[in-house]
């Protein structure tokens, strides 16, 4: 989930304050930046940005991928 999120552009990880930039990485924790991106992903693709990675959203989710 978090590595399709951050295929697509998605940021997750913790804020650098050396590079001003997000660290970026997968760390298998569904989180709050998770469940922020998750509800992100779904505006942009029009579905009800609840946070929760439902069946749609991970299906969704999956033909958005490259």
């Amino acid at each position: 989930l978090q590595d399709a999120l951050i295929g697509l552009g998605y940021k997750l990880g913790d804020w650098n304050p050396y590079t001003q930039g997000f660290r970026r990485g997968a760390d298998g924790v569904y989180g709050s930046a998770t469940e922020t991106q998750v509800a992100n992903f779904q505006t942009a693709t029009g579905l009800a940005p609840t946070g929760i990675a439902d069946p749609l959203t991970v299906a969704v989710l999956a033909l958005a991928t490259p």
